[in-house]
């Protein structure tokens, strides 16, 4: 953090979320305005400022003091954090995610407390293959005495755990957006007669089912374990669509999760932003390839860890460069045989980047 800015946080607030905090001021404040991108200001910024909310690219956040700065104010905001933020119950959520492969297993790790289940018996199902399917997921939280903070932190851990199976397994994984959106559909006739035989609606996109409990005492049991596969068969098939498949895991999984949740907070945190430019590449494929590709980009440049540079005595500018950097990420964990055109791909691919992302061309496919 920017020593410069006094920081009126107690060290105990560390491992804190940053979004239940701006929630926690924003609901004593009523009013924020955000900035950059590097700050949010109660309840507006300028002379009428009572806190700025700093945050980190590594997910670190400060509380520093408006020129408004009000210190009874301050002790409400301190007292909110400590009674909602501070203590919390321990729980089992449950939550439907999506995959494109069917779920009809199901796979546990006590020692993570982390389930993958099949939909529930009632739940609604697609009638074809290719689609978004439905299935459970269970995970250990931590409840809030506030209802509006257990509800972002439930949607956050749901997201992360997502984003992650996007990862690790063959299958695209997708959390249930809570974003409002819509979209112009068809209904078969099967669902509402027409005279055509089919009939055009505004249709909100969600998906629930009905009675399904958002908390369980423990994880649950199934009647069949999903199919496991050794990691070293697993991964390989990466880029073949099995068609007509179920979701198989591999047989390290819970080694990877564990791994994952190991990690230090600046490792992790640049393992989820790659996740997230992943999870975004897969939504926006079918809109724009030259999108997609980008965020895929990103996603691979979110793992670089880019050291302060050398930088030439004359002209300033660094002696290398992230292409330099990427190449080497790339020669190290999945090493071209041979080039093409005799150009590394790993460069011909950041070349591509770089032109579509400064607007020089897109892809052929858009």
């Amino acid at each position: 953090m920017d020593m410069a800015i006094p920081d009126l946080c107690p060290p105990e607030w560390a491992t804190l979320e940053p979004a239940e905090v701006e929630h926690v001021i924003l609901s004593v404040m009523q009013h924020a305005q955000g900035s950059s991108g590097d700050y949010v200001a109660f309840p507006t910024d300028g002379d009428s400022c009572r806190l700025r909310l700093h945050y980190d690219k590594d997910g670190r956040f400060s509380i520093s003091p408006g020129s408004a700065f009000d210190a009874n104010e301050w002790q409400v905001v301190r007292r909110r954090i400590a009674d909602e933020l501070t203590i919390s119950t321990p729980a089992i959520a449950r939550a439907i995610a999506f995959s494109s492969y069917p779920v009809t297993g199901g796979w546990t790790s006590e020692a993570l407390e982390l389930a993958i289940m099949p939909p529930p018996p009632d739940a609604p199902l697609p009638t074809v293959t290719m689609a978004d399917h439905p299935f459970a997921l269970e995970f250990r939280m931590q409840r809030s005495a506030d209802q509006m903070t257990t509800n972002l932190r439930r949607q956050a851990v749901e997201r992360r755990l997502c984003m992650l199976l996007n990862v690790l397994l063959d299958a695209r994984i997708t959390h249930n957006s809570s974003q409002a959106r819509h979209f112009w559909g068809v209904l078969p006739p099967d669902i509402e007669d027409s005279t055509d035989g089919h009939k055009m609606h505004w249709i909100q996109a969600s998906y629930w089912v009905k009675g399904l409990p958002d908390y369980v005492d423990s994880l649950s049991d199934f009647a069949s374990p999903v199919e496991i596969v050794p990691a070293g068969e697993y991964y390989p098939q990466l880029i073949v669509h099995r068609a007509g498949e179920q979701l198989q895991v591999p047989d390290n999984l819970e080694q990877l999760i564990a791994g994952y949740r190991a990690l230090s907070s600046s490792d992790a945190s640049r393992f989820d932003r790659a996740s997230y430019w992943l999870d975004v590449s897969g939504r926006v494929w079918s809109d724009s390839r030259s999108a997609s590709y980008t965020a895929l980009s990103t996603a691979l440049e979110s793992l670089l860890e880019v050291p302060p540079e050398p930088r030439c005595s004359e002209c300033g500018k660094p002696e290398s460069s992230i292409t330099t950097t990427l190449r080497n990420f790339i020669d190290e964990y999945a090493p071209d045989e041979g080039t093409y055109l005799e150009q590394p791909a790993a460069v011909k691919a950041y070349h591509l980047r770089s032109r579509i992302t400064h607007g020089e061309r897109i892809l052929f496919g858009d």
